[in-house]
């Protein structure tokens, strides 16, 4: 797996740990910056299958109900898709969370041989997950009808919310896994309902980040308003950065442009201008050299050249993840946990 540069030279999936801590630390602003920074680099549905996914590995079990809040926000055709996407990275900052899905998926317990029904008896949440998420599990209507009914039986319930897959890029397995917990967590003990009611988008709207238009020599010192880790927490994620072999600060000091040409953004103006990506020279060759020099006047951000400041908001040092930073994660951010 290699680095992905987003349009303000951030790497892509540490863009998505620092949005989803911002949304957990109830860091709105914050939030909206990692949110705008994956849509605006071209990935303007991926980014709303991320907050699906989000949603379903920490809100669902405690807000069910935004599920079709989400779901009709996206076909608000009175907004625009900034609006939206403001709209709902607000309301999940403000909404109580679990960390149990999160934790279930991220962990690799033993499957405990008992019956299922068994498992519900003694809790065992972490063998509930990986009957589910096992390749052994064939997750058909029939069979996560079966698994649904021993639950509801278990727990004497007649009526549940039908459970939706709003974006077929979701994973279903980790979907069902959400719906199960959601059950399980109703029992478990009443939730507050304060932050329960979903804000209303106009109160939001100022909060939209607007796009920087810049030479592009000035364009990180203005575009990069906050540092990668200012949330302190991307140590408790595995990051390509760490792996053997990856060298973040040689990417992005010297072939940047390379490592951005997997993001839409990028590859759009580099294909425009004649350019494509060269794999085993790890650089952007282009057509004529004319092209090349147009691009460079428009486009050529000069990383290298920027401050040590500037510099360390996409690249600035991150601890590598410990062994046990899933229960470091749920230790620091699990409150309404029923995993213990």
């Amino acid at each position: 797996m290699s680095i992905t540069f987003t349009k303000n030279l951030y790497a892509k999936e540490e863009v998505e740990c620092a949005l989803l801590s911002a949304i957990l630390l109830n860091q709105k602003e914050t939030a909206l910056f990692w949110g705008l920074e994956l849509f605006h680099s071209g990935y303007r549905e991926e980014v709303f299958d991320y907050l699906w996914t989000i949603y379903y590995s920490f809100h669902a079990s405690v807000n069910p109900a935004f599920e079709k809040y989400f779901i009709r926000k996206l076909s608000d055709e009175s907004m625009t898709r900034t609006h939206v996407l403001a709209t709902i990275i607000t309301n999940l900052c403000t909404k109580p969370y679990t960390t149990d899905v999160y934790v279930l998926m991220n962990s690799s317990p033993t499957l405990a041989n008992a019956p299922f029904r068994t498992w519900f008896e003694t809790k065992d949440y972490e063998s509930i997950a990986s009957h589910i998420m096992s390749d052994a599990f064939d997750a058909s209507e029939d069979n996560m009808d079966s698994i649904r009914d021993i639950v509801l039986d278990f727990y004497r319930i007649k009526w549940y919310r039908a459970m939706l897959l709003p974006s077929p890029k979701i994973c279903l397995k980790m979907r069902f896994l959400s719906h199960i917990m959601q059950i399980c967590t109703t029992r478990v003990y009443e939730i507050p309902k304060k932050n329960r009611l979903n804000m209303s988008s106009k109160h939001i709207v100022n909060l939209v980040i607007p796009g920087i238009n810049a030479e592009p020599r000035h364009a990180l010192k203005i575009a990069c308003r906050f540092g990668i880790n200012c949330s302190n927490t991307l140590h408790l994620f595995k990051l390509t950065r760490h792996q053997e072999g990856v060298d973040i600060k040689k990417c992005y000091r010297g072939e940047w442009l390379y490592y951005c040409s997997g993001a839409p953004y990028w590859s759009e103006k580099i294909r425009e201008y004649g350019g494509t990506a060269n794999v085993e020279t790890w650089s952007v060759e282009f057509e004529s050299l004319e092209k090349e020099e147009v691009f460079m006047e428009k486009y050529w951000l000069e990383p290298d050249e920027q401050s040590r400041e500037v510099q360390d908001m996409s690249i600035g040092e991150i601890p590598e993840c410990e062994e046990d930073g899933v229960m470091e994660f749920k230790t620091r951010f699990g409150k309404w946990d029923i995993v213990k």
